[in-house]
């Protein structure tokens, strides 16, 4: 290990251990790196050869680790005693970090993209409730200079067609990775990276914590697929999960971005909003039984009369404007108070002077498209 790398990981240790003592020495304990946090850590400590033992400092109990490190460098680490379950749990971070500091992938980098980056982007989408997956993602974030407070909208990107043999495919989509860094709107704080089911992920940073993803990245993305679509000659859709500023956040907006995206059409192009899918994202998060419970009577009133489902269309379409909606069923306003009053009659529900009842009818009606469109698929 050269001295430089010993400051990579000097560097990812404190990054995760910031409120510890970390000394790295050399093979003959000699003081290489240190950060000070607690102050208790003492020269007669630097012989210790025990992997980890408690001890007391001040009138507090602290848990001291000494482990040996590539080519026989000694690492120090002091915690207080109690701030990890197990001696054993903080053995297994430390070695997962050790591991992540130097990280090779001889296949990954054949194909143009460095081993660290591409267990970066898998560590990144999946998540884990473990803490020493949790400490290789800080550990990998912090050698690749990469901050993941910094908020990012969360996208996925699909091509259609893909090239049928693995190495045509993996090369078009090593393309698709070039071309997606080096566009011109493309931040040099963005995350871009191949996920491990032929599509690309795109972080992108928001810039204005008080405007929506729309708002800020709408006339961009719309850039970016129009882009691809013409450099790589196939539809290019996009899917915006939401948005991160944590570890936790990123796996949990990138399922929401590939459930938008695969509930998609195959020939669909373009840019998908979460903000536009939030009742398929509910219904699909929720037992369907629950939902029928609490909608069961008035969803059988939809099932069996579709003159319901056709005037709570065009009035959620037209937001309730009785004389547009009524327009656009080719009847007569009246005709159609005629309806909202049978509605009301059938459902409980006055969506056009009840707001409450509004948000229901909307929740109603959006439930069972959800569900016409699941029998459809099966």
């Amino acid at each position: 290990m050269t001295k430089k790398e010993l400051k990579v990981l000097f560097n990812t240790l404190c990054a995760v251990f910031p409120g510890a003592d970390v000394l790295l020495l050399s093979k003959n304990r000699v003081l290489l790196y240190r950060q000070e946090i607690l102050h208790v850590i003492t020269p007669a400590m630097y012989a210790a050869s025990e992997p980890f033992v408690e001890f007391e400092s001040g009138g507090k109990r602290y848990l001291l680790i000494s482990l040996s490190v590539i080519n026989q460098s000694r690492l120090l680490l002091c915690l207080p005693a109690g701030a990890y379950s197990t001696p054993a749990a903080v053995l297994s971070m430390i070695f997962s970090l050790e591991q992540a500091a130097f990280l090779t992938d001889s296949s990954i980098l054949s194909a143009g993209e460095s081993g660290k980056d591409s267990q970066f982007i898998q560590q990144l989408v999946r998540g884990s409730s473990a803490v020493e997956e949790n400490s290789l993602l800080s550990a990998l974030a912090q050698d690749l200079n990469i901050d993941l407070s910094v908020p990012r909208a969360v996208c996925v990107l699909r091509f259609t067609p893909l090239p049928d043999d693995p190495q045509d495919m993996r090369a078009f989509l090593m393309q698709g990775l070039h071309l997606l860094r080096s566009f011109s709107d493309a931040g040099n704080r963005d995350i871009i990276g191949l996920d491990d089911d032929a599509e690309l992920l795109l972080c992108c940073e928001l810039a204005n914590p008080h405007q929506s993803i729309k708002a800020q990245c709408g006339a961009q993305l719309a850039r970016l697929c129009t882009f691809l679509s013409f450099q790589l000659n196939c539809r290019v859709l996009l899917s915006v999960g939401g948005a991160a500023s944590s570890p936790a956040e990123y796996p949990r907006n990138y399922v929401t971005s590939r459930q938008i995206l695969h509930r998609s059409s195959a020939q669909a192009e373009g840019v998908l909003y979460v903000s536009d899918h939030l009742s398929d994202i509910l219904f699909e998060s929720i037992s369907p039984q629950i939902i029928r419970h609490f909608l069961g009577d008035s969803l059988r009133q939809l099932e069996e009369n579709p003159m319901f489902v056709q005037t709570l269309r065009a009035l959620i379409l037209h937001n309730m404007n009785m004389a547009e909606a009524a327009e656009s069923l080719f009847i007569h306003r009246n005709t159609l108070v005629l309806r909202v009053k049978q509605i009301k009659a059938a459902l409980g529900l006055d969506p056009i002077q009840n707001d409450q009842d509004r948000y229901a009818a909307i929740l109603l009606y959006d439930y069972y498209c959800w569900q016409q469109r699941a029998v459809a698929r099966d």
